[in-house]
């Protein structure tokens, strides 16, 4: 019984960060302002701590940014790399706290994933921005592996199973705009880079606000024992030398060495 309500727990958060990411995509104002803009703005202010703020800082300014674009009160141009900018430093805010807790594995790769971020470069659509480099697809599964070991080292296994769905929910988004959608505009890993921004900050503020929740309704042992291994040195140096191999394989493609 546990274990169904844990699943049905997992279900619940993933279903979602789906649905308000996608519905941010589409609706930059009436959705993207009051849900991941205004919600986080009050959780920042009211309720998160220091480290969550410097975090939860930057996903609402480039939620703020889009809206203002959106309304053609900010360069679409502009936008996207400003976005680029702020995932890096989002990255690097990870990176510097592996550093100083001597996680040398992850803050290596961390440091290479801002490298090969370079080859980046993005348009706005109108609505949303997107990224052009098909390639992309490399970085984005080595980000992935990166932030999850990020959380599995420094958060409880509860909070780990919990950004498995915020990890998950903008690659299912990717894969259904590739295969059921191909004339989508951005489809495939295009989309990726503003669902991730969307499940981020939907998830920061929802992490802040429902603590208690996550770590009850996620405590599964089974998942507890896989955080612990994956904590191990030989799991680390794999999970860190596959996030180095596929960045530099992304910018290798990117940058057609």
């Amino acid at each position: 019984m546990n274990n169904f309500r844990q699943l049905l727990g997992f279900s619940y958060f993933l279903f979602l960060l789906t649905a308000v990411s996608v519905l941010s995509l589409f609706f930059p104002n009436t959705v993207n302002l009051p849900i991941l803009v205004i919600l986080p703005a009050i959780v920042f202010f009211f309720q998160a701590e220091a480290f969550e703020r410097v975090k939860l800082g930057t996903l609402i300014v480039g939620r703020l940014l889009i809206t203002l674009t959106a309304l053609s009160l900010f360069p679409g141009n502009v936008l996207v790399l400003i976005v680029i900018w702020l995932l890096r430093i989002n990255i690097l805010e990870a990176t510097i706290k592996d550093i100083m807790n001597r996680r040398w594995a992850n803050a290596i790769a961390g440091v290479v994933q801002i490298i090969t971020s370079f080859g980046f470069t993005g348009e706005w659509t109108g609505t949303y921005y997107i990224t052009n480099e098909s390639a992309a697809i490399f970085w984005i599964i080595a980000y992935t592996l990166w932030n999850w070991n990020f959380i599995n080292l420094n958060f409880e296994p509860q909070v780990a199973l919990y950004h498995v769905a915020v990890l998950a929910a903008p690659l299912i988004w990717v894969g259904i705009t590739h295969f059921a959608q191909p004339d989508f505009p951005g489809n495939g890993p295009g989309i990726w880079l503003v669902m991730r921004g969307a499940t981020l900050t939907f998830a920061v503020t929802t992490q802040i606000v429902f603590k208690e929740q996550i770590r009850t309704s996620l405590d599964n042992r089974v998942f507890q024992a896989i955080s612990r291994k994956a904590g191990s040195m030989p799991v680390q140096i794999l999970l860190s030398g596959a996030v180095v191999i596929l960045s530099c394989i992304s910018a290798a493609m990117i940058w057609q060495l």
